[in-house]
């Protein structure tokens, strides 16, 4: 809980330094290929193939840190928020898709 009051302060921070109002709309390629090139980075490996299914953490063997900044990096890029009651709910990697649907 600490480490996300802190990833939301800097993301503020971040916001308000470069005054950032734009979101960015990602398609569902987009996003997968987004998590593809993070999960390798953050893991150091050649991950399997990404695709809707992919259970974050039996599939990516992300724990909930990682997913916590993994949809951080994603608020980031696109200033699309996700609450803490969305991110509880993300489970699969079609999950992060719906969110930026709605």
């Amino acid at each position: 809980r600490r480490d996300r009051e802190r990833l939301c302060e800097i993301k503020t921070i971040l916001f308000e330094k470069f005054n950032t109002t734009l979101k960015v709309k990602m398609t569902s390629d987009q996003i997968i290929s987004y998590i593809e090139n993070w999960v390798r980075e953050k893991k150091n490996t050649l991950h399997p193939k990404v695709t809707l299914d992919s259970n974050l953490d039996k599939d990516l063997d992300l724990d909930s840190l990682d997913k916590m900044e993994l949809l951080f990096d994603l608020e980031v890029e696109t200033e699309i928020v996700f609450d803490e009651m969305s991110m509880k709910k993300v489970v699969i990697v079609s999950d992060i898709v719906e969110h930026f649907r709605r």
